[in-house]
């Protein structure tokens, strides 16, 4: 019995049938083993702080030391999602056309689209703001640029109100 681990990920190998446990309803698990490292996969968010706010990151599982009494705690349940509203327009006072993508933790990847503008320049979007870092507005047809990010002052307003309008692309 023992855990790989590849990048972030762990993986048990050398146990017999057991692989998985229900919690009773104070949340203890218990079950007889060495004591070995183990890898107990369960998505569940933990609380970081992120850009000066307090975002739940998901996380997909913990690697524990070898020991006989371990406490894993976190945000159990996915916030719920809420309707946010964004006008999008152009320095010219024209609708743009731009994405959405709200931040992931994958590798390699600019963010999750969340909505587009329509022809009046307008997205809506639903998503759990206690999930997101960060916020990209891609205008369409532009490759990504660094500064293509909301700045965070824009991201506590659309938070707080649910709306927000901005020019877009920015001016350099």
């Amino acid at each position: 019995m023992w855990v790989t681990a590849a990048n972030h990920c762990g993986v048990h190998e050398g146990f017999a049938d057991w692989r998985s446990l229900t919690t009773d309803r104070n949340g203890t698990a218990s079950f007889v083993a060495p004591a070995y490292p183990l890898y107990v996969e369960a998505a569940y968010y933990k609380k970081t702080l992120t850009h000066g706010r307090t975002v739940l990151q998901l996380q997909h599982g913990e690697r524990l030391d070898a020991g006989t009494d371990h406490v894993l705690q976190g945000v159990w349940d996915a916030p719920a999602d809420r309707t946010f509203r964004l006008h999008v327009v152009r320095p010219d006072g024209r609708p743009a056309q731009a994405t959405l993508l709200r931040d992931t933790d994958a590798c390699m990847s600019l963010g999750i689209p969340v909505g587009s503008t329509d022809a009046n320049g307008d997205i809506v979007a639903r998503f759990a703001p206690e999930v997101v870092g960060s916020l990209t507005l891609l205008e369409d047809y532009r490759d990504y640029e660094q500064g293509d990010e909301l700045t965070e002052e824009e991201v506590g307003r659309l938070f707080e109100s649910g709306t927000l309008s901005v020019v877009w692309p920015r001016a350099k």
